[in-house]
């Protein structure tokens, strides 16, 4: 969970101690001068030896847009603590969150908000997780730490980086892209990620029935392959774990088998990818041949073999770490179910975990199926990395 998208800028805001003074000439991140990529290293260093990490660094932060770059890379990380710090402080629910976020930016710290088991066999661990163990990790999630970050964390950032010229030109192209300001679109995207329960056990044991070990994780793979080959309008059905049609015309019915299916589950995702359907400047977006907006727009998928064609020589290979054969995927036309789940009913049900949220349900959240958000991180990622896409 350390990796979650929004953990680094809490990160850089926490430790960032460096004495530097307020930047009046911007400084990219690409440069090692930055006081904001050196508090990066510092964050990240742990065991290995500064100019590993900072190699490390350079090679990901290589493929930022020029105007990320600049714009990340002239903040004043000191600024940033001493503001953070004095949010966090003044938060009840960074108060009760602090047990939980502090460890993860201690070295080589445990911290409750960890994977079941990170040996070998991970997979045994995953494919026997419990429900309470979810409830265990979701409570303080939902409760203090998510709405800590968006309270305490993102408004003194954002605040710098909308004062800031170096910025101007990310925060316009941003907007060019989302139609929002950054800082609207990281607040809605965390809300959107937790507004409803958290859902990981559900989502697990539907995509791992049948699973019994890494020997026949065959069954997985040709699962998640068909899941991502559900048209719009065949999403309820694919929820529910009914017969459906998908995206090259096949009648499937075994994607997920009653009782184990995603339930009401799919909704948050399903609402968060439609947000971001909507994003205006995905319009023209594209990835070599594969423009976005196919993947999640009624009536359009994507196929195999303009993937392929993207991928190139390493399509191949690329496909055998995740299990695929190249022939399968070409067989294939691919999309994101989204926007067909407002009027599908379920016979479970979700409930607000924001407080403030507008979505005023009252309905109640059955402890045996709700549980943590592992797919709706995934979609989060999902959506953050189509805006990539499209800024880049």
């Amino acid at each position: 969970m350390k990796s979650l998208l929004f953990l680094p800028v809490v990160a850089l805001a926490v430790t960032a101690q460096t004495n530097s003074t307020a930047n009046t000439t911007c400084t990219s991140l690409y440069s090692r001068k930055s006081a904001m990529y050196q508090a990066l290293v510092e964050f990240f260093r742990s065991d290995t030896v500064p100019e590993t990490t900072a190699y490390i660094l350079d090679e990901t932060l290589s493929s930022l847009p020029t105007s990320w770059a600049t714009c990340i890379g002239s903040l004043d990380p000191s600024a940033i603590s001493t503001a953070v710090s004095t949010a966090f402080a003044g938060q009840s629910t960074c108060l009760a969150a602090a047990p939980t976020l502090l460890p993860l930016f201690e070295t080589n710290s445990s911290s409750t908000i960890v994977s079941p088991d990170d040996s070998r066999s991970s997979w045994s661990s995953w494919l026997n997780v419990s429900d309470s163990y979810f409830q265990q990790l979701c409570s303080p999630l939902v409760a203090s730490v998510l709405p800590c970050i968006d309270t305490a964390v993102l408004a003194p950032i954002f605040t710098q980086i909308n004062a800031s010229s170096c910025c101007t030109d990310m925060v316009n192209g941003f907007q060019t892209i989302t139609g929002l300001s950054p800082e609207s679109f990281f607040t809605n995207l965390l809300k959107l990620g937790s507004d409803q329960p958290t859902c990981g056990y559900a989502w697990i044991k539907s995509f791992t029935a049948g699973v019994t070990s890494w020997r026949n994780i065959s069954t997985l793979t040709t699962r998640i392959y068909t899941a991502l080959q559900v048209p719009n309008d065949q999403g309820c059905a694919a929820a529910k774990g009914s017969s459906f049609t998908s995206t090259t015309g096949a009648i499937v019915s075994n994607l997920f088998t009653s009782p184990t299916v995603p339930g009401s589950c799919a909704k948050p995702a399903d609402s968060l990818l439609t947000w971001v359907r909507a994003f205006p400047g995905l319009t023209n977006a594209s990835w070599g041949d594969v423009r976005i907006l196919d993947l999640l727009e009624d009536g359009k998928c994507v196929n195999g073999t303009t993937i392929s064609k993207t991928f190139g020589r390493e399509a191949t290979e690329v496909y055998a770490e995740l299990g695929l054969r190249k022939k399968d995927v070409d067989a294939g036309c691919f999309h994101l179910a989204n926007g067909g789940l407002g009027s599908c009913t379920f016979s479970d049900a979700t409930t607000s975990a924001w407080p403030s949220s507008s979505s005023g349900s009252s309905s109640t959240t059955p402890s045996s199926a709700k549980s943590a958000s592992s797919p709706l991180m995934l979609s989060m990622a999902l959506a953050w990395a189509i805006v990539a896409v499209a800024l880049i």
